[in-house]
């Protein structure tokens, strides 16, 4: 479920952008108008990561301006039970630069090397 995200620009005299994807997961470069790149599939990645160990999404609720404007000025709140290492990766995945994000291989890598302290604390965790 990674967003979808394009910027539409009005013909009008007066530039006037829209952002169509969904709130919840657009990372913060998509808010301020810079072209998509890989690292917005890594940041909306996390978010639906976070989603799933919080019940809700990182910078969600209220009106989707509202919510635009958390993933660009606001830092994501910790949560408690979450083991360090994956709080870690989750904080680097959802960095508001995408410079700092991970790639996604450095993802994978990183995942996998938590996999087993992930089971030794009784986390639920699938791998297909």
């Amino acid at each position: 479920m990674l967003c979808v995200a394009k910027l539409i620009d009005s013909p009008r005299r007066t530039r006037a952008t829209k952002i169509i994807g969904t709130p919840d997961y657009l990372a913060p470069e998509i808010v301020e108008g810079l072209p998509p790149r890989a690292a917005v599939d890594i940041y909306a990645l996390a978010t639906v990561l976070y989603e799933l160990l919080a019940g809700f999404t990182p910078f969600g609720g209220g009106h989707p301006g509202a919510v635009l404007r958390r993933h660009v000025t606001e830092t994501v709140v910790p949560l408690p039970g979450i083991p360090e290492e994956l709080w870690q990766l989750l904080v680097q995945c959802l960095a508001k630069a995408p410079a700092s994000r991970l790639r996604a291989s450095e993802l994978a890598a990183r995942l996998r090397e938590q996999l087993p302290t992930l089971r030794t604390r009784g986390t639920a965790v699938r791998v297909s």
